[in-house]
C-alpha cells in the first residue's frame, strides 16, 4: 500500500469487513496507520479517533480542498470508511496537487508560492463549527492559548464571535524540488458561494463573511484566480464508485479531495494520521 500512496497519492482497499467505526478503526490499526485522537474540524462519531465526514447539505458539492492546510500543523494521511454509499452521487473525487499546480498560469503560481495566503474565519453559530468543540473547551482564555499554540491571531467581536486569522504556505516543496498545491482556497473564497445564499450570509453576518481568504499580502484573491486554480484541481482529477466496506487512504500532501452532490442516506466516517507542523519534511508511516 505505501508504494500506491507514494506513486499514486491514495490506496482504494475493498471487501475490507468495514461495517462501522470500531471495524474501520481496528482496519486503520492492522494497516499500521497511527491516528490522531481529536480533530477539531470534523464531529466525533462515538468511537476514539473516529470522526463523521464533513456535514454538508446533499444537494451541494465540497469543492477540492487539503485538509487542514488552513492550519499550522495537518494530517500527512487521510483514511476514509464507507458505511453505506449513497443512492446516487456522492463520489469522493481527488485531484494531484503536483499536476493541478504544473498547469496554472505563471503569475498565479508565483503569487501563490511567493505570497502564501491569508485565511480569515468566524466561528458563527449554525454556520461553522462551534469554537468551543474545536478548540476543546469551553474556556475563552483556553481557547486563545490553544489558537496561538496553533499560529492564529484571534479576536472576540461584538457579537461573542471567536474571529481567527492564519496565514500559510499555498504550496508545498519536496526535497526533490518539486511543489504542489497545499490550499483550501475554495472553502474560504465568497465566489463559491451560491450568490443568494453570499448574499444572504453577508446580510447575517453585518457584512463579514464566515469564510474568506486573501493572498498573503493581505491583498484580494481575484475571484477569476481563485476559479482557475479550482479549474486546475478539476484537470487533475479522478473518481471512482463508492462501495460497502470501501477503504480509502490518501495522502494529504500529494492529493486533495471533494465531495460531490448526492441522492439518499450516505454515511462515511474519516481518521486522520498525526497532526505535524513538517509535512514538506515527512514520510509516509505505515
Amino acid at each position: 500500500m505505501k508504494e500506491l500512496l507514494v506513486q499514486r497519492g491514495f490506496a482504494l482497499l475493498r471487501n475490507t469487513g468495514v461495517i462501522d467505526a470500531e471495524s474501520f478503526s481496528s482496519t486503520i490499526a492492522e494497516l499500521g496507520i497511527a491516528t490522531a485522537v481529536h480533530y477539531g474540524d470534523l464531529p466525533d462519531e462515538g468511537w476514539p479517533g473516529v470522526f463523521r465526514t464533513t456535514q454538508y447539505p446533499p444537494s451541494e458539492s465540497i469543492f477540492f480542498h487539503s485538509e487542514a492546510s488552513h492550519m499550522a500543523r495537518a494530517p500527512r494521511l487521510i483514511a476514509f470508511g464507507c458505511i453505506q454509499p449513497a443512492l446516487a452521487g456522492g463520489a469522493t473525487p481527488l485531484s494531484d496537487n503536483f499536476l493541478a499546480l504544473s498547469t496554472l498560469r505563471p503569475e498565479i503560481s508565483r503569487a501563490l508560492q511567493s505570497e502564501g495566503l491569508c485565511y480569515e474565519r468566524a466561528f458563527i453559530p449554525g454556520l461553522d463549527v462551534l469554537w468551543q468543540n474545536f478548540f476543546r473547551t469551553d474556556d475563552r482564555a483556553k481557547a486563545m492559548e490553544r489558537g496561538i499554540a496553533e499560529g492564529l491571531t484571534l479576536q472576540w467581536d461584538n457579537d461573542d464571535v471567536l474571529c481567527t486569522v492564519s496565514r500559510r504556505p499555498a504550496t508545498l516543496s519536496r526535497a526533490n524540488g518539486q511543489s504542489c498545491l497545499f490550499q483550501q482556497i475554495a472553502l474560504h473564497h465568497p465566489v463559491f458561494l451560491d450568490p443568494d445564499l453570499r448574499t444572504e450570509m453577508a446580510d447575517i453576518c453585518g457584512g463579514r463573511m464566515p469564510r474568506n481568504v486573501t493572498l498573503g499580502s493581505g491583498a484580494p484573491l481575484p475571484d477569476s484566480w481563485a476559479i482557475a486554480i479550482h479549474d486546475s484541481q478539476c484537470r487533475a482529477a479522478f473518481t471512482f464508485s463508492w462501495e460497502s466496506g470501501d477503504v480509502l487512504i490518501v495522502d494529504n500532501v500529494r492529493t486533495s479531495h471533494a465531495r460531490a452532490p448526492f441522492v439518499g442516506p450516505r454515511h462515511h466516517i474519516v481518521m486522520v494520521s498525526p497532526l505535524s507542523a513538517n509535512l514538506s519534511e515527512s514520510e509516509i508511516n505505515i
